[in-house]
């Protein structure tokens, strides 16, 4: 028997992230035996709404990427939700967020305001576009990941695939 599921056993961590990719590498930290605690909105995470369903009716993604970790809604807009936040985080190891770029500051959890709380905390933000090119307000989704590579024009209009990603190159991405 494999002692990975035992391998991050004490680290505790946040993942207030949606969707797929800050879910899916909590996952795999809940996988290797950290405490993972999935805060969602008060109306959930948008994974709750595609694919199949339980006999129950539960979302089967939702379920999938999540599973093995404490998931709680908290309002992170309100004074009462961001407290409960801190709470949560002042005692975190890790933070997993995937906001666009200048959301976690709006709401008065940015790294500099959980650092000077916890010291310790490693925080990981996840972004589709980079913080500073001229995509990162630009909500990123695997779609709009294979539309800008090119990876839909074939399916869609006929040009071939290697003209189409040969162009998408070309978009200008800011990197500094």
């Amino acid at each position: 028997m494999s002692r990975l599921n035992s391998f991050l056993q004490g680290l505790r961590v946040i993942d207030v992230s949606a969707y797929l990719p800050g879910p899916m590498a909590s996952l795999l930290l809940a996988d290797m035996g950290a405490d993972v605690l999935k805060v969602e909105p008060p109306q959930g995470d948008g994974m709750r709404l595609p694919g199949p369903r339980d006999a129950a009716g539960k979302p089967l993604f939702h379920a999938a990427v999540n599973a093995g970790k404490t998931v709680c809604r908290i309002d992170l807009k309100t004074p009462e939700g961001r407290t409960e936040f801190l709470r949560h985080a002042d005692s975190a190891d890790v933070l997993v967020e995937g906001f666009r770029p200048g959301v976690m500051a709006r709401l008065g959890l940015d790294y500099d305001t959980l650092r000077r709380r916890n010291t310790g905390l490693i925080f990981c933000s996840i972004s589709g576009y980079d913080v500073a090119g001229p995509l990162a307000q630009t909500t990123g989704r695997d779609a709009n990941y294979l539309a800008l590579a090119g990876g839909t024009a074939g399916a869609v209009s006929g040009v071939d695939r290697r003209t189409a990603a040969r162009h998408a190159t070309r978009f200008p991405v800011h990197r500094e």
